[in-house]
């Protein structure tokens, strides 16, 4: 990567700041600090800048951009990319999902085709989605790959019996850590019965995150929440060898998790998840 380091490059990275998976504060910190790189973290920033504020929009995850999955939002987003297309600033995306997950497929691939027809470079985080054929629809999108990065969250460790101290972990036991969110009944059906033909007495189950997204507060609002709140506090009730958690933990408290547990849990049915990198950091 050439940078001139003359000029000043403000580069806006389409994501919630605050967001539960640190993967785009890592990137920034480490290119900022690397290459001297400006980098925004905002999704309000892509609807209320100057179109030529930043010399680049990196989009991220498109269906955090649009409040609903209604038509009528797919096309203010389409607007939107529009103005940045006319002032000449050149946007990115990454490929993180084939779809999006909590959408229609119809929806979703409504959403995308928008999206990568109006992206000038595509980055791929590994040589495999580089082949999709849907990339063949988009003929003047440039695609790289940059591998995934693995996840720094802190250079300060805790050691395994600090880190269950701290969060009240048993220490005679060998500990699951589910670190991603569960995204649907099926993975939480399939973590749990995979953990339940266990040893249950010698093991711990823990899932700080089981769904960040779903409003615990309202259980009953969709048949989603129903399930996974049924699901997450019956077995939270009745067991002693799990925890389950419905909150966004901080860097600290992965940290901690991440250091106290001896086998990480890829949740995901079709595996499509940085969790792997997350375990490697």
């Amino acid at each position: 990567m050439i940078v001139n380091r003359m000029r000043n490059i403000h580069i806006l990275i389409t994501d919630n700041v605050n967001s539960f998976n640190p993967f785009n504060r890592v990137i920034c910190s480490e290119l900022s600090e690397k290459y001297k790189l400006n980098f925004s973290i905002s999704i309000e920033e892509f609807w209320n800048c100057e179109a030529d504020k930043y010399d680049s929009i990196h989009l991220q995850w498109p269906e955090y951009l649009v409040k609903k999955n209604s038509q009528e939002d797919l096309l203010l987003l389409e607007k939107r990319l529009q103005v940045f297309k006319e002032n000449h600033v050149p946007i990115i995306i990454t490929y993180h999902n084939s779809l999006p997950h909590l959408w229609s497929p119809v929806m979703g691939r409504k959403l995308y085709s928008i999206v990568y027809n109006m992206c000038d470079v595509v980055v791929h985080l590994a040589e495999y989605s580089l082949g999709n054929y849907e990339f063949n629809l988009y003929h003047n999108v440039r695609q790289v790959v940059i591998p995934h990065p693995c996840y720094l969250l802190s250079e300060k460790k805790d050691s395994k019996k600090e880190a269950r101290l701290k969060l009240g972990i048993p220490l005679d036991k060998n500990m699951y850590l589910v670190s991603g969110s569960i995204r649907s009944q099926l993975e939480g059906k399939h973590v749990i019965s995979a953990f339940d033909k266990l040893d249950t007495v010698n093991n711990f189950l823990a899932i700080p995150a089981w769904e960040a997204k779903i409003d615990y507060q309202k259980p009953l609002r969709s048949p989603l929440n129903a399930i996974s709140y049924g699901l997450m506090k019956a077995n939270q009730v009745f067991s002693l060898n799990k925890r389950f958690g419905s909150r966004k933990i901080s860097d600290e408290d992965m940290n901690a998790y991440l250091s106290a547990a001896d086998v990480l849990v890829v949740s995901r049915v079709g595996l499509n998840s940085g969790v792997f990198y997350l375990g490697l950091a």
